[in-house]
């Protein structure tokens, strides 16, 4: 009896065992997607500060060359910017000078008779348009005379 007993509680723990198997060989089939679903990515990477250091450093040392001589371009663009603003300003004022003369030189040849003269040749203008008027009116009466004779 006792060891029919013990042959009952080992097929028991034999039954238990194959339905433990085949639980787990059902749960581990799909264990290759559960290994990459449970695989546990790196979004944000440690870099030790010795590293940030010195790729601050090397990133410092192989831009700091270029900048340097990017503001001694603009120094030298700015200071021909600067001595050509210079240039304009002279240059404006000795126009408003000029322009100044001219105006000066235009009142004093208008006031020395020049309008007497222009007023002059103007009348006279005006005669040569009226006789030129007279002329084709006297032509236009002549033809439609010659017109009505005819």
């Amino acid at each position: 009896m006792f060891l029919e007993s013990c042959i009952n509680s080992l097929e028991a723990s034999v039954e238990l065992l194959d339905s433990s198997t085949e639980v787990l060989s059902r749960a581990t089939t799909s264990f290759p997607k559960l290994s990459t679903i449970l695989k546990t990515n790196r979004v944000f990477g440690l870099i030790p500060e010795a590293d940030v250091l010195q790729s601050k450093k090397t990133l410092r040392h192989s831009v700091e060359p270029n900048i340097v001589l990017l503001l001694n371009r603009l120094d030298h663009e700015l200071v021909k910017l600067e001595r050509k603003r210079n240039s304009l300003i002279r240059k404006c004022e000795l126009n408003k000078i000029r322009l100044e003369n001219v105006s000066s030189l235009r009142k004093k040849r208008l006031s020395s008779g020049i309008p007497s003269r222009l007023e002059l040749l103007r009348s006279k203008r005006r005669q040569l348009e009226y006789q030129v008027q007279e002329r084709n009116s006297l032509q236009e009466n002549k033809h439609t005379e010659e017109i009505r004779e005819d």
